[in-house]
């Protein structure tokens, strides 16, 4: 699999990834008119978790199927973009953090929450708004850096299993002691 990103990269000089299901709430239709948007500007799109090939995608998008593990592959991209509908606190933001990628995110749900305008933003559901912060990530080395910085610090400050365990702990205490 490793090879078909190196292919990838050879072609495009700026990946981004998504990893997700192929259905509806997912918005593949918001992803895939990012990149007919930016089909001219060297960046290759690649989605994770299709079922099966989508039909009439822009030459740009590389749907490579359903993987096991796909995290392991973050390293080997730019960004990551999760288009969605609806969500909660999805894991695969957390696992970009922990790789130090930036994230471009649908503002909807928990993301908002993580999504700070330092490790990346969440965005309203416009092709037109992710085609402006990919491009904003391409185009500075220098805050593309930043971010990858502020993502990992993210990652390290907050979602780590300690830092979750004594939250998680934290709140059952505060449960325990307000139900007596």
């Amino acid at each position: 699999m490793e090879n078909i990103f190196r292919k990838i990269r050879s072609k495009y000089g700026f990946l981004v990834l998504s990893i997700a299901r192929l259905s509806s709430p997912k918005r593949f239709d918001l992803f895939c008119e990012t990149a007919l948007l930016l089909r001219s500007q060297d960046i290759g799109f690649i989605w994770i978790g299709n079922q099966y090939q989508p039909e009439n995608v822009p030459e740009n998008v590389y749907c490579l199927g359903s993987i096991k593990n796909a995290y392991q592959y973050i390293p080997l991209i730019d960004l990551f973009v999760l288009t969605s509908n609806y969500e909660g606190l999805p894991v695969s933001i957390i696992e970009s953090l922990v790789f130090g990628k930036p994230v471009l995110a649908s503002n909807v749900g928990g993301i908002s929450e993580i999504l700070d305008g330092t490790n990346g933003f969440a965005l309203d559901n416009d092709p037109a708004l992710f085609v402006e912060k990919i491009l904003f990530y391409r185009n500075d080395k220098e805050r593309y850096n930043a971010a990858s910085e502020a993502a990992r610090k993210t990652y390290e400050e907050k979602f780590t299993v300690d830092k979750m365990y004594k939250k998680y702990l934290a709140l059952y205490q505060d449960i325990v002691s307000s139900n007596k």
